[in-house]
């Protein structure tokens, strides 16, 4: 009997952009340890697989750089916190191509959140804090950069991809009074809101909207 063949490695490239995911217990790295990937120092190359594209100069670029600064139960406050102060920095000074954003159902099942009555100013709300986030932190891991210039001109080109608040489903646990059912209602209210404001993101924030049903 034949013995399976190890995937090949990634492809290196000094071409690949970067990624970075900011996120909860959903994009922790044990979820997203399903993607073939290639270590090389402290950098991880994902594979883009039939996804890889040729650039101007006729390069094929097959691979991204990715790092992910997820952790359990994060959430945008938290990210500010000086407990975080290490990967805004990382950010600063290995600024990403794109940003992928997963935070919010943490958010969302806090009391501030679930104190909102009635829930439809979430639509408002939410958003506003989303883009409000993207703004403060960029301010602040401005201040971490080794060199100011650089992180000013690469910002300019730098892009959002901000995932709508995950489904916990059966998994979702109670906290504070935020039952199940009110965490549902919440989501689906604030996943309306960004898609009302997507321009309004994108326009001012360079950030595009992500909905994973």
């Amino acid at each position: 009997m034949a013995e399976a063949l190890a995937p090949a490695p990634v492809a290196i490239s000094p071409l690949s952009p970067r990624v970075t995911f900011i996120g909860d217990s959903w994009t922790c790295a044990t979820r997203l340890g399903s993607y073939r990937v290639t270590y090389q120092g402290d950098r991880i190359y994902v594979s883009l697989g039939e996804h890889s594209y040729y650039i101007g100069n006729g390069e094929k670029v097959t691979s991204v750089i990715a790092e992910n600064y997820s952790r359990s139960s994060l959430t945008m406050q938290k990210c500010m916190q000086p407990s975080y102060r290490p990967n805004r920095r990382m950010w600063a000074n290995r600024l990403p191509t794109v940003t992928v954003l997963h935070l919010g159902s943490c958010d969302l099942a806090n009391t501030y959140f679930a104190g909102l009555q009635p829930t439809n100013k979430i639509k408002q709300v939410y958003p506003n804090a989303i883009e409000t986030f993207i703004e403060e932190w960029a301010v602040t891991c401005r201040k971490h950069a080794n060199n100011k210039a650089s992180f000013d001109e690469a910002i300019r080109q730098h892009k959002w991809l901000v995932v709508a608040p995950a489904d916990w489903g059966p998994d979702f646990i109670p906290k504070n009074e935020v039952t199940p059912e009110l965490h549902k209602e919440l989501r689906r209210k604030a996943t309306q809101g960004l898609y009302k404001k997507q321009a309004m993101l994108w326009l001012g924030s360079r950030a595009a909207l992500c909905h994973l049903a």
